[in-house]
């Protein structure tokens, strides 16, 4: 469950609740005024609010935290239903490229990152590019709606998000065939470890 607000900005709306409370002449404490409004909010009880607030607070990263993790792309392979990787370096400009055998070579160098190698949630997505079919009969995928793609992030891949937000594009091909999603994400050292292993000629 997404928290529309962080756990100070509660505290000072329930502060203010109580006051206006007291005011009227209604004694409460504020470990009340807070309980109810955490329910109110949909939520158990305000533990159960505090615990979606360090949820909120967790699925953000800061750059200081990934600066120098390496940026990898992946792609999406719908063959397999799972992500695959394409070599350490390549950029986003590069998968979206309309130079085709440019594209081609790029493509073919990429590899389907096998079951067993599951990524540290605390993976961070900085970008999406997604090559879509027609934007006007199908609308714009959340991976390239910068209003949804946070959501789609957190709830589809399990990732984080970069703090200062994530940058998207998309290709309108204007056709019917099937979204082609690729994702930049700043991998965790143990995980780059990994992929580099995977990505090596003898793999």
């Amino acid at each position: 469950m997404q928290v529309e607000f962080d756990k100070e900005t509660f505290k000072s709306k329930a502060r203010k609740q109580q006051e206006a409370l007291k005011a009227r002449g209604i004694p409460v404490k504020l470990s009340d005024v807070q309980e109810s409004m955490a329910v109110m909010l949909g939520y158990r009880n305000l533990a159960h609010l505090y615990a979606a607030f360090a949820d909120e607070r967790d699925a953000f990263a800061p750059l200081s935290e990934i600066a120098q993790w390496v940026r990898w792309v992946l792609y999406f392979d719908y063959d397999d239903d799972r992500w695959g990787v394409y070599p350490e370096g390549t950029t986003l400009d590069d998968v979206a490229t309309r130079d085709w055998t440019k594209a081609r070579t790029v493509y073919d160098s990429r590899k389907r990152l096998p079951s067993d190698l599951v990524l540290n949630p605390r993976a961070t997505v900085l970008e999406t590019f997604v090559d879509a079919p027609s934007l006007e009969a199908y609308g714009l995928p959340r991976a390239a709606d910068t209003s949804k793609v946070n959501a789609w992030v957190r709830e589809q891949l399990g990732f984080r998000v970069i703090q200062s937000g994530i940058e998207t594009s998309v290709h309108d091909r204007r056709d019917d065939s099937i979204d082609d999603y690729a994702i930049l994400v700043a991998l965790t050292p143990e995980d780059t470890a990994r992929v580099r292993e995977h990505m090596s000629p003898a793999n």
